[in-house]
């Protein structure tokens, strides 16, 4: 299953991938994950097309690839924050329970801060003034 992945320059689809690797689809799903991570050590990392195939990461792609990973975190960060704050009777908890809230709402917060993907700044040049020389 390396080998067959190793050789993939681009995008494979599964079904491609399974004959290839002379394995039934079902178990080439069963083996892909290892496969992957075994390769992860040799520095191949390949990005999944949803119900397709997989696709092998340039290095463009890799530099792209946390951008998506920290939208996911800051998405969950928010969903669990959002718990933390449909506490109605917070007064009511334990003092170790309303400690236990604080600290992972503002880890949450902190969380979310440095996730957040901000735009990209585009830089302006700015012509010279021409002189009416």
């Amino acid at each position: 299953m390396q080998a067959v992945l190793r050789a993939v320059n681009n995008e494979m689809d599964y079904k491609t991938i399974a004959k290839q690797a002379e394995l039934s689809l079902k178990r080439t799903m069963n083996v892909l994950n290892s496969a992957r991570r075994i390769l992860r050590n040799e520095k191949i990392h390949f990005g999944a097309i949803r119900g397709v195939g997989l696709h092998r990461l340039s290095d463009d792609d890799k530099v792209k690839h946390p951008e998506s990973f920290k939208k996911r975190v800051d998405r969950g960060a928010k969903r669990e924050e959002a718990v933390l704050d449909s506490i109605s009777d917070f007064e009511g908890l334990s003092q170790t329970d309303r400690h236990s809230v604080t600290t992972n709402k503002t880890i949450l917060n902190l969380i979310r801060t440095h996730a957040t993907v901000k735009p990209e700044v585009k830089k302006i040049t700015v012509a010279p003034l021409r002189t009416g020389k």
